[in-house]
């Protein structure tokens, strides 16, 4: 049975177990309403599947939903559909409930038969309507989207590969998320293919200096779909930006005031310039994971945004809290102990507030700057007064959009990623490298090469294809036909065959 034919007897199904229960309704009307219902909950999942929380834990709008759905009449009694369905079969468990009051979503859990059954039967338009219009934006403008290349092979390969050709050896949360991969590349793939290999990203411009995208995105898709949906690309990230910034905006404090911070911020300054030999050092107290360097790297950068040594809450880069402390990060007890009482993480965790007040203090003194900043989203405190953490969100922000425009204006760029960008063809990276010493000397920036996404088989009919096309060209130049390989099982039946060695030609 197809997912459409699934989604069709579900329609019915739940239409005929509304008409036990209101026998006046007509079955016709049944199956709209029905139709409408899970279209509704179809709508939430293209909108917030790529934010699930954990797997097939996604948030969900109760308010948008209930809206959708409607209502109908029967002898002059108001029902409403959401509800009369969820009584009657519920596919959405609400676990956690949203308030309309705080702009919470509720968080939600679906079953696998339908959330896979939805993604099946979504259509474009539905897709993008889930993605970009809101309760502000009734209509989207096509002008203003931009078209990003898609590799249509890569993507059914990605989804082939989440869905069947799993490892065995894995542990079933592997299995789970690669499941949730599989589905958000699902809708990409009927977005893209419908566009004819092109993705479209409608931007939205952040008060804090940030280009973001409505709905699914480069940028908040997993690393593992953007790679598969991009094919072969480069990935450019300004390495350890949080920190070069803080420190150039100290700099230009101190050169105000004639003072000179040389012996100061040692710590944030070693880390800059000998970033490799840092993470090496540190991932010594990493013992029980294989990845002890990336952990170390994703420690520093959680501080570099404001997160505790020990347990409380933290603005992330995108300026949103988060409650995870340093344990989430380095999960084993004794490898966090032995990381965040090392004399060295110490004294760099508290040169960084140490910066975060100087910049702080100097720019709470410009009357100016504050009043253009009061009105931001979540820049004031509860009490009236600016966040230094927001301030400093946005600050870094500001500084971080303006290195990436200084950076990449002549260049031909497929999208920018926060602190980073993606091309198609490679840029020197000495080029680059002089570019951000021209802006800042803290500045460094990394690069990755990302091969097209193809499954095992695949790879092999790739260099299968690679060898023949290889031959044909020896073949031409040396003006002899192509070479077909000819096994020892029957030589003995061609006398005469040419076999070429190293010790040269000699005759069967």
């Amino acid at each position: 049975m197809t997912e459409q034919e699934r989604y069709q007897m579900t329609v019915s199904d739940l239409a005929e177990k509304l008409v036990l229960r209101h026998s006046e309704l007509k079955p016709e009307k049944a199956k709209r309403l029905a139709d409408k219902y899970l279209r509704a909950i179809q709508r939430q999942i293209a909108k917030h599947l790529v934010f699930h929380k954990k797997l097939r834990i996604i948030q969900f709008s109760t308010e948008e939903s209930f809206t959708d759905c409607g209502d109908f009449l029967l002898n002059k009694t108001r029902y409403y559909v959401l509800y009369e369905f969820q009584s009657i079969q519920p596919i959405v468990t609400v676990l956690d409930v949203g308030t309309n009051q705080k702009g919470k979503y509720s968080y939600v859990s679906i079953d696998n038969h339908y959330l896979d059954m939805l993604i099946a039967n979504m259509d474009v338009e539905g897709i993008l309507d889930a993605w970009w219009l809101t309760r502000e934006q009734k209509t989207w403008d096509i002008e203003k989207v931009e078209w990003i290349p898609v590799d249509l092979i890569g993507l059914r390969h990605f989804i082939l590969n989440s869905t069947q050709n799993l490892p065995s050896h894995k542990d079933p949360s592997y299995y789970a998320q690669a499941q949730a991969n599989a589905r958000i590349a699902q809708q990409l793939l009927i977005v893209a293919e419908h566009f004819e290999g092109h993705w479209p990203h409608l931007p939205k411009q952040s008060e804090y200096g940030r280009t973001y995208y409505h709905g699914l995105s480069l940028q908040n898709v997993k690393r593992e779909i953007r790679h598969a949906a991009l094919g072969h690309h480069y990935s450019y990230d300004l390495d350890a930006a949080c920190y070069a910034v803080r420190l150039a905006l100290v700099d230009a404090i101190y050169q105000e005031f004639g003072l000179d911070h040389t012996g100061l911020f040692t710590n944030t300054k070693d880390y800059l310039t000998q970033k490799g030999a840092r993470r090496r050092y540190l991932a010594q107290h990493i013992t029980h994971y294989p990845d002890g360097e990336r952990l170390v790297k994703e420690a520093l950068n959680a501080i570099g945004f404001g997160a505790r040594l020990t347990a409380g809450s933290w603005l992330d880069e995108t300026g949103h809290r988060q409650y995870s402390a340093m344990s989430d990060i380095i999960r084993n007890p004794e490898d966090c102990n032995r990381f965040i009482t090392d004399p060295w993480v110490v004294e760099f965790t508290r040169e960084q507030d140490m910066m975060t007040q100087i910049i702080t203090e100097y720019y709470l003194q410009d009357s100016e700057f504050i009043s253009q900043i009061s009105g931001i989203r979540n820049m004031l405190t509860t009490r009236g007064t600016v966040s230094r953490r927001q301030m400093m969100a946005y600050l870094y922000q500001q500084a971080e959009s303006r290195i990436l425009r200084e950076l990449t204006q002549d260049l031909d760029i497929v999208i920018g990623i926060h602190d980073g960008f993606i091309t198609k063809k490679p840029i020197p990276m000495a080029e680059l490298r002089s570019r951000l010493r021209e802006i800042g000397p803290y500045l460094d920036i990394t690069v990755e090469e990302h091969k097209p996404f193809r499954t095992a088989d695949e790879e092999e009919r790739d260099h299968r294809e690679f060898i023949k096309q290889e031959e044909q060209r020896i073949a031409r130049l040396y003006n002899r036909p192509r070479h077909e390989p000819i096994t020892k099982e029957w030589w003995h039946t061609l006398p005469g065959v040419e076999i070429y060695t190293t010790q040269g030609t000699r005759y069967h």
